[in-house]
Formats: C-alpha cells, structure tokens, sequence
C-alpha cells in the first residue's frame, strides 16, 4: 500500500512550474524569412540548432524534476506492506509502554501489585535483547505533560532500562506504594513510543504495552487525527489481569450540602461510595479535617477523625451507597480534609479530598434602584428578608443597601459581593470601580426590572470590545421586555436549568424545594451571542436564558432576567426563593480565583490528579510565582505563562492526590488550597475483552495503528515469538532524497557543458564561398561585391577546399 506521511506538503509539486514559467518567457516567437544567400548553407546547422533546443528540454526537464521530487521528499511517501516474520537476529528497538496508572496499583491475591508483575514481565524482555539493541521506557498515566518517557530516546544501556523496570516493580510493591495515582492514557503513550522510534535505524520497531487494559483507559478520544498511514512500529499488548475475582470499594464523588461552608453552622458532605467486587460488601466511613497545629489525635498528613458511619445494608455489586456525615467548622479560612473508606486491595481509591474557604462572614453591598418608604415596595424587601432570615446571631450573610448616587462612596474593601437590583445606570467612575472589584475577586450579582436602560446596559457592562469583554454575561434584547407586567399575565415559566451547578443543585432532587409554580409576568431577552465564557445556568420554558453567569478576571458576574421583587415575577413569594437567593449569594461570595465555574459542582471534587492548577492574574497585575506545598510536603511554584497575553499561572505537578496548599504571603492568593482526587473511572476494574488473543475490540480503537500491526499476546513467555519483527514499510522518501540529490548535482553541469556547447564556443575566421566570378566573406560588407567580382588569375582557395561549393544561377 502507497501512502504519504505528510501529504500537505503535495502543494509543493506547483513549484515545479517555476522552471517552465522562467523558460517560456525568455522564449521569443520568430518568423522565417528566406533569404537568397540562405540556400547555399547546408542541413547541419539547422540540425544543430534543433540538437541545441533538445538539450535545453533536458535541462527543462531536469529543473522540473528536482523541485517536484523535492516536493515528494518532504510528503514522506511509503510503501506499506505485511509485516515480516520474526527474526531475531535483525537490529532491533523497543519501547516498553507501562501503564502505570492508578488501576495497576491493585493487589492480587498473593498481595503484590498488577504494576509490580507488569515491570518484571517487562524486564524479561529488556534482557533478551542483544548488546547492539536499543530500548526505552514509556510511563502510561495521565500527567499534565503527557505521557512520561524515561528517556528521550532508545538507549543502548539496556541493564539501565532493566534496573529502572526492577526498582519500579520493587516500588510498586512496598507498604508505601507509589505516591502518585494517576488516570490511563493508553493510546497517547502507544503514540508517543512510536514517535521515539520514528528516525531509528534499526531494521524493527518493536511496542510492547503491558496494562490492564482497563476499558475506561480508552474512553477519551484516542487521537482520531492520527492515521495508519503515519504509524510504523509494531504494537503487541500484554494483558496484566488479577488472577482472583476483583474486590474493591472506592468514594468515587463528595456532595456538599450547601454551597459554601460557614462558620458555626453545621455543614453536611455526601460521599459515593461504589462496590467494584462481585459480592455486596459493608463499610464503615470516617471523616477527616485539618486539625490546628499541636492538637491530639492526628494523622501523619495533620487530619483528625471527626465523625464515622456504617453503611445501614450491604451494598450491591456495581452500585453506589450514599451517607451524610456532619460537621461543624469553628473557624473560617481554607479548610480542607477527606472522606476514607477501608479496603486493601486498591488503596489509591479509599480517599476522596476537598477543600474550600469557610466564611466567617460575607458582607454583601446591594444598590438599590428602585428604593421605596413603604418597607414591602422597596425592590430589596425580599432579597434581604430570605438572606437575613434566622437572625443575626446563625446568618453571617450581612446586607448593607446604598441608593445609585451613594455606590460610588461606598467601602468596598471586605465586601465579597455587590448587588444591583433594577439599577437605571451608573457614572462612569462607579463602573470603573465596579470592574476592578470584580476583577479583584469579588462577585456582581445583577438583577434587571422596570428601571433598566438597555442602551446604557450594552454599552458599558456587556460590550465586547470593552476589557475582557464587558462584565455581563449576556446583552440585553430589544428596548422593551417581554410581557406586560400591568396585566400581571403570565410571559414564561421557569424551563431547562443546570441541576450540576452548586445554586442549582437541590432543585432537582427536591431536595431545597422545586422551580414549579415559578411564573414571570414580564422578563427581559438576553442574547448570549456576543459575550465570551457566559453559561446559561437557567432558561424560561421558551428557551430564553434566564440566568447567566460568567467569570471575569478574578470574580463572577450573574445576571438575572427579571426583578428581584413581585412587580414582575411571583417568585420571591414562593418557598423556593430563600434557598435560591441563600445558594446564589453564596456561590458568588466565593471568589472565583481562576477556577472552573464547575469545580465546586455536585460530584466534582476541585481537580483531578494530572490536572494542571490555574490561578488567574487581575489585570494590570504581575504575574508570581506562588509558592505550593504539595501532599508529601515538597514544595513547588506556579510557573508563568510564555504567552503575554495569557492572564493567569500553573502549577502541573499534580501526580499526587491530596491537599495542595499555596504559600504567598501578603497576596489574596494566601492560605488557598486545592483538593487533588483520582479521576473516578480509575475504580471502574472492568477490562477490554480481547478475546483470547482476537484484539478485535483494540483495532477498532486503535485504528491508526492498524490491524496488521496490532497483537495480543495473553501469554508474556510467547513474547519471544514477536521479537524481530520488521515494520513493513518501505520508506521511499530515502531513496527520492539521493535521487533529488544526484539530480541537484547534475543539473549545474549539464547547464554549464550547453552553455559552453553552444553558447561560448569561440568564433573563427570568415568562412568564405568560392562562385565562378569571386570570393565572397560571408558577415563583410557589401560594397566589396564587386571586386569580389573580379577573376584572380592565381585564386588562393580551391573548390574543394571550400567549406561550402555553390553554382552561380
């Protein structure tokens, strides 16, 4: 089979019209003109004129070639045929490709590890190989990075290559184990170890991936941009299985019980807890937080226990049992700590970390625009009646209204939220100020109402031209709103809404009320279109958005279609409005820092490990390089984006799961920690099914690879008959390099002998014609016909002589 590495570069045959296009416009068109002395000359110099065009063609020809076979080179053809038998005698390079992944980590029935077993079995064929062979390792765990290459390239020392799979293998089975747990990335690293063999010059590429070919390795996109055609290396999977049923408990996801912790106030964590094993197994599960320097009872890490429950009835194969534990915070700042579950087969999964900021508590600044004596018409009645409601002594939310023309005087320093409620418009130096809050850290919430200019809305909040594109999330539609609030008819109802976001959650279980019975008598159209980064949190049932939310530097926005009052919508009367308003303002009191708006959602658990941490820089800010404390207690710092225009720092060293703490005094970024967890797939045991031997399922995966190349050998001591096996593939781009090469080299040469040929060759004296009445010269002047004319009694040049004879008509 033909095919091209790299077949854009085919453009490149175009250029090979550059010679013709050169050589046709220094050709001129002439016309024959016959003149009398012109049939006295012979046949041989038009034979030589017609010699001379012949060798230019060649010429031609010559130019053309070189810059289409140049052209060709760089395409990178090949011929692909079947694989060749196995010779071991051949030179031979190997890539081991070790999936060394949080799965491998399991313990099988003689109590060592899948890894353990997979490096040794790894190493058997490192040492097989001969002195002249080359090898390397490939480590398949997701990291930040890619997939990690012990070395850059194959390394002729191979007892280096066989000591590092040993130590890794003694590694894996310690009491310790490995102190990262990462996800798979099987097809990537199949990848990489063929990209390492690309250039080497051993007659066969060998990969050999020992895994457990855990199906959830495979779930993501395995590289569809790749193609058959740019693979080369032979590809042999080793299947790593327990040899006894799989057993195994993993907390796989946390809830959170409300949006953001406070201080005093109980706060409950949900873990999942899922059965992987093929009987229903018990469980006990304890809660861990941070205790403060020099209390009792802590472990290593500086957790405590601080509260435990048994699951009430076994649960079942393959699903997930839920508990609620309680606790209640004393003090506010980051706290972080973990839930944990018993099992020893797979301890990699028995944890699940989270960590977020406690408030203490939140000062909330609303701008009232449309303030009222009567205490139930003020558009900020009930917003601040749902977020005072208990009393001052449990609610630390703590609300402080100021009317338009007072914002721009108001402290904003310990605030964490600003409210606009049916705001008209605001000065120019109090939008100023507004954006640098948020930017800052802080949140805006917005709500619109009868008082809004549209005009003033578009283009000085949500326009995107401005910085970052304007601090709403979405513009606003048309002059008027929908509906007609005087009539109080219903315009819409509450539709579609994000059940993961952490404002939203409970609405869908039921669990803090429902969105049913919510109607909106006038609402106004938001367009999404042009705003960057918005997400549409809730729609009305006509599909209008409703809710918005978007970062913008540091902070949040949300912007809320209709009034916070019950001019326009009956729902701060319903029961659903408290925990909305409550969820809502708590959620954006939390400064987005950089994080992913869903990040804290149900289910998710902050990053997983692999995954790089980011930290946006306000703008106008210097980036830093912050400081981290890492699990183990090693330290590193957030490194600096080598894009200019990028606003924000990473941290990729993430391998480990736990708490990550930075360490930047005198910044807001001070004492913020992220919580690291394995991805959940990584508990989820089930295997591809390779079909004794068959791989049927790989080559549908792998396709790039293709199916020739691709083998599963279940057996690790039949490996030897793989050994030698060549690629293949014929690389034609080799052989056209030498031919454009010799083609270069000839080409000045030819030119040079038909320039000398025919172009520089040195004139000789006048030729003459002897006619019976004189000598003629030919190229002298003519006013010597005539005494070429007069006979020579004593003529000097025979007939014979003559270069060319004529008879005079």
């Amino acid at each position: 089979m033909f095919g091209l590495t790299t077949p854009l570069y085919l453009v490149g045959l175009l250029s090979a019209a550059i010679p013709l296009l050169i050589h046709l416009s220094r050709s001129r068109k002439t016309r024959t003109l016959r003149f009398s002395t012109t049939r006295f000359l012979t046949d041989q110099f038009l034979r030589s004129y017609r010699m001379s065009r012949l060798k230019e063609l060649l010429l031609l020809a010559a130019r053309m070639a070189l810059c289409a076979l140049l052209a060709m080179t760089f395409a990178e053809p090949f011929f692909k045929g079947a694989p060749a038998e196995g010779d071991a005698s051949q030179s031979r390079s190997v890539v081991i490709v070790l999936d060394d992944s949080a799965s491998m980590l399991y313990r099988d029935a003689d109590g060592g590890t899948l890894l353990s077993r997979a490096a040794r079995e790894a190493a058997a064929v490192i040492k097989e190989l001969k002195p002249s062979d080359s090898a390397s390792i490939v480590l398949a765990g997701r990291r930040a990075g890619g997939p990690l290459a012990e070395y850059r390239e194959p390394t002729t020392d191979r007892a280096a290559v066989e000591n590092s799979l040993l130590s890794l293998a003694d590694t894996a089975n310690s009491a310790d184990g490995l102190p990262e747990a990462l996800g798979t990335d099987l097809p990537g690293s199949v990848l990489l170890a063929d990209r390492m063999l690309k250039d080497r010059d051993e007659a066969s590429h060998e990969i050999y991936v020992f895994s457990d070919l855990q199906r959830r390795g495979f779930s993501a996109p395995a590289l569809a941009g790749e193609s058959e055609a740019s693979f080369d290396a032979r590809v042999v999977f080793v299947p790593i299985r327990p040899t006894a049923p799989v057993s195994n408990l993993a907390i796989t996801a946390v809830q959170y019980g409300a949006v953001r912790p406070m201080a005093g106030i109980p706060f409950s964590i949900r873990p999942h807890i899922r059965n992987d094993g093929a009987q229903p197994r018990s469980c006990t599960v304890s809660l861990h937080v941070r205790a403060a320097e020099g209390a009792d009872d802590v472990d290593d890490e500086g957790y405590r226990k601080v509260a435990e429950q048994e699951v009430p009835e076994p649960i079942e194969s393959g699903r997930w049992g839920v508990l609620t534990l309680h606790h209640t915070f004393n003090d506010g700042g980051w706290q972080s700590g973990y839930v944990a579950v018993d099992d020893e087969r797979l301890t990699a999964d028995n944890r699940r970390y989270f960590s977020f900021e406690v408030l203490e508590a939140v000062n909330v600044v609303a701008v009232n625009g449309s303030p009222s004596s009567i205490r139930r018409k003020d558009e900020l009645f009930f917003l601040q009646a749902a977020l005072s409601a208990g009393g001052s002594e449990v609610n630390p939310i703590e609300v402080r209204s100021v009317r338009v023309n007072a914002f721009q005087a108001a402290p904003l320093e310990d605030v964490r939220l600003v409210v606009m409620a049916n705001v008209e418009s605001l000065p120019e130096a109090a939008v100023a100020k507004l954006e640098r809050f948020v930017d800052r850290g802080g949140s805006l919430l917005v709500f619109l109402g009868n008082q809004v200019q549209p005009a003033f809305y578009n283009k000085r909040l949500a326009d995107p031209s401005l910085t970052r594109g304007g601090l709403l999330p979405a513009t606003i539609s048309g002059a008027v709103p929908q509906g007609q609030a005087a009539d109080n008819a219903t315009a819409a109802t509450i539709g579609d809404f994000s059940a993961d976001h952490p404002a939203l959650a409970g609405f869908s279980t039921g669990e803090t009320g429902t969105l049913g019975g919510i109607t909106l008598s006038t609402y106004w159209k938001l367009d999404t279109a042009t705003t960057r980064n918005t997400r549409v949190l809730m729609k009305t049932d006509g599909g209008d958005p409703l809710l918005c939310e978007r970062n913008y530097g540091g902070g949040r926005v949300a912007l809320f279609a209709s009034s916070c009052d019950r001019d326009w919508t009956n729902f701060p009367v319903r029961p659903a409005f408290l925990p909305f308003v409550y969820r809502l303002v708590g959620h954006l009191a939390q400064s987005a820092s950089g994080q992913q708006t869903d990040s804290v959602a149900s289910g998710s658990n902050f990053f997983q490990t692999g995954q790089p941490l980011r930290q946006a820089v306000p703008v106008g800010g210097q980036a830093q390089r912050l400081r981290i404390v890492k699990p183990d207690r090693s330290t590193g710092v957030f490194s600096v984006s080598s894009d200019p225009t990028s606003r924000e720092v990473a941290f990729s060293e993430t391998g480990q799961p736990g708490v990550y703490r930075v360490e930047a005094p005198n910044t807001p970024q001070a004492g913020r920690s992220f919580a690291v967890n394995l991805e959940a797939g990584e508990s989820d045991l089930v295997s591809i099914d390779t079909g004794e031997g068959d791989g049927d399922q790989l080559r549908e995966i792998l396709t790039w690879v293709g199916a020739e190349r691709l083998a599963v050998i279940d057996d690790a001591t039949q490996l030897g008959g793989q050994a030698g096996i060549g690629r293949g593939r014929a690389r034609l781009w080799e052989i056209l390099m030498w031919v454009v090469l010799c083609i270069a080299l000839l080409e000045p040469a030819l030119a040079n002998w038909i320039t000398s040929r025919h172009y520089l060759k040195p004139r000789g004296e006048p030729k003459t014609i002897a006619i019976p009445t004189g000598q003629v010269a030919l190229g002298g002047d003519l006013n010597d016909l005539a005494v070429a004319r007069t006979p020579d009694p004593n003529p000097t040049t025979s007939v014979e002589e003559s270069e060319t004879v004529a008879s005079a008509p």
